[in-house]
């Protein structure tokens, strides 16, 4: 039972170091507001994959802010373009329910619309509708991680919390990312003001018309009495005037005459018309693109390397903010922004993002191609001897196990190296899939009986292979093979017999799979020796004969995928075979060219090239012709 505790103890310890030495975003002070309800500080790592449970559970209608620093690098070493900000790749959401409700962070805080917990993520890959990501691989090299701080509040008193950041700011004046947060909510808090000060203005308006209005009642009512008095005196005297005077047809009507000391009627003061209240804009900004002119392919030259993002954009409330892949563009107070981006060679996303001060969020995206500049090829050139004999290649690849665990992508790099080697390279080829162990050396003795002498073979296999420390031997396993039972399996010395009474000139096994250093010599080969007169070494590897074996890993277990659809080795034997510049290579230059170190750069495994021992090798060398 102390164990178990003292355990518990040392992994709590080491998170706690973890979290202390990436810091936090901000300096909390011992004593916060009293409508704060929770506040934590958290590490996302680059390479987890999937949205995690942050620990804060909030409550609907909690106002919540993020604040986050740090890098992730997507693509560790390789491009600096993929190391990203938190503002680029980081992600929420509140529970585990589908868009829209993950949204990406910004220097804004969220009104929480569920009571549920918040989950944090990276995004790197296409996701489904929760913010999971398809391609969890994606994650497995990424470096670098994020400091997260969440504060969350009992109700959105946006007055409270804009002071409250704004004196962290003053007590922490060089925190970039404070800064950006305090400022956010310091323009929130100045259109409050100013919403609430024309809101009373309005109403003592309205208070002062009404005061006016009563006050002069008393009076109208007064100059109505006297106006009626006034009416009946008007009546006598018109009526004495008719008595005394002649009729005359053709006098023209007079205008009536008002007697002095008639007052004019006085309309009334009518009450002012309340303005609505407007609601609350939930509406995110209209984000228009003007160039580059979107909608169909967009290409740029290979000296193209920024290009500027040009447009407007639109919101009832006020556009606060306009973000291009991580720079914030330039606005005027119509909405028109822009900003320059940088653009690697190839495909380009650009996102761009407009918030408005209600944080309502607009996101549009589009992709650039930019062109790779031309780079001229050295010449190719023909040897001026001829290389005779055919070139063969057996392919095997097993997924589908009987009795031990199954594998995900051998087949598929079978089949993509056997179609590479028939297609470029002019191989005579015959493809094994899921093959056993009688298949297999029946196969290999098939072709054993038919080569020449002036004939070149390549055994590629992919699968399962397996150590005998006691024994010093390895084996490859068939689809037949079982975990505790070495009578289906083919021991290396099988593949060197057969390989080694052939009458070929040239053998080359390149094997993928697990403990595939024991077939070779323990020793560093001679082939990687001088090439200043190329003819003459191609001439010379030729001539001597070659046994040789290229493998996926030494005495260590090899990745089964990582390599975009196949495993890094085939990937980066396939990607060799592809773009080596020369007509006429050899395996040794194949391999230290270009395979040895993409797999090295990408997985914890040491690929091989060296002599086949007890084989026959003297020295020479498998040499490839492109068709």
């Amino acid at each position: 039972m102390f164990k178990k505790y003292f355990i518990r103890l040392i992994l709590f310890s080491l998170l706690l170091i973890l979290i202390g030495c990436a810091g936090t975003v901000i300096k909390m002070p011992k004593s916060m507001p009293d409508i704060v309800s929770a506040y934590k500080s958290v590490v996302v790592q680059g390479n987890c994959a999937g949205m995690w449970k942050s620990g804060v559970q909030v409550k609907a209608g909690d106002y919540v802010i993020i604040m986050a620093k740090g890098e992730v690098d997507v693509w560790p070493a390789r491009y600096p373009e993929h190391v990203y900000k938190p503002e680029r790749i980081l992600f929420y959401r509140l529970g585990k329910v589908p868009t829209p409700a993950h949204r990406y962070y910004g220097y804004y805080g969220f009104k929480a619309w569920a009571n549920d917990h918040l989950y944090l993520g990276i995004i790197d890959g296409p996701m489904d509708l929760y913010g999971e990501p398809l391609r969890p691989k994606n994650y497995n090299d990424n470096k670098g991680y994020f400091v997260v701080d969440i504060i969350v509040w009992q109700k959105e008193d946006i007055v409270r919390i804009a002071d409250f950041l704004e004196e962290l700011r003053r007590n922490d004046p060089k925190n970039k990312e404070l800064e950006n947060l305090a400022q956010s909510h310091k323009y929130r808090k100045e259109y409050l003001l100013a919403e609430e000060k024309a809101k009373k203005d309005t109403e003592k308006t309205q208070k002062v018309t009404v005061a006016l209005k009563e006050k002069r009642i008393p009076e109208d009512k007064e100059a109505e009495k006297e106006k009626q008095v006034s009416g009946v005196s008007d009546k006598k005297v018109q009526e004495e005037i008719k008595r005394t005077e002649k009729p005359d047809t053709d006098k023209k009507e007079k205008p009536t005459v008002i007697p002095e000391g008639a007052k004019p009627d006085v309309s009334p003061i009518k009450k002012p018309v309340k303005p609505p209240v407007k609601p609350k804009d939930t509406s995110p900004p209209k984000i228009t693109v003007r160039s580059p002119e979107i909608g169909k392919e967009i290409k740029v030259s290979a000296k193209t390397s920024r290009i500027t993002v040009l447009g407007k954009t639109t919101d009832e409330s006020g556009v606060a903010e306009v973000v291009v892949n991580e720079e914030i563009a330039k606005l005027d107070e119509e909405g028109n922004f822009a900003a320059n981006v940088l653009l690697k060679v190839g495909e380009n996303e650009i996102y761009v993002i407009a918030v408005d001060i209600y944080q309502n969020q607009a996101t549009q995206s589009f992709k650039i191609y930019r062109e790779g500049e031309k780079i001229a090829a050295p010449p190719i050139v023909a040897p001026s001897f001829e290389i005779k004999g055919k070139y063969y290649a057996l392919i095997i690849g097993i997924n589908d196990y009987k009795y031990i665990q199954k594998l995900e992508i051998a087949k598929k790099d079978a089949i993509a190296v056997e179609k590479l080697l028939r297609e470029m390279y002019g191989f005579e080829t015959r493809l094994l899939m899921d093959a056993t162990r009688l298949t297999i050396l029946n196969a290999i003795n098939d072709f054993r009986k038919k080569i020449k002498e002036e004939d070149s073979f390549i055994i590629y296999y992919a699968g399962h292979g397996d150590y005998d420390k006691v024994a010093d031997k390895a084996y490859w396993l068939p689809a037949d093979a079982e975990r505790d039972n070495p009578a289906n399996w083919i021991m290396a010395d099988d593949i060197t017999t057969n390989i080694k009474r052939m009458a070929s000139n040239h053998v080359l096994i390149i094997s993928d799979s697990c403990y595939s250093g024991t077939f070779v010599r323990r020793v560093v080969t001679d082939l990687s020796s001088p090439k200043s007169e190329r003819e003459g070494f191609i001439k010379r590897m030729l001539e001597k004969t070659s046994r040789t074996l290229m493998s996926s890993g030494g005495n260590e277990p090899v990745a089964d995928s990582g390599g975009s659809g196949h495993s890094v080795f085939a990937e980066a034997l396939l990607k060799g075979l592809r773009e080596i510049d020369e007509k006429l290579f050899t395996a040794d230059e194949l391999f230290y060219g270009i395979i040895r170190e993409r797999v090295i750069g990408k997985a914890d495994q040491t690929p091989q090239y060296n002599n086949i021992r007890n084989s026959g090798h003297e020295g020479g060398d498998f040499v490839f012709i492109k068709r």
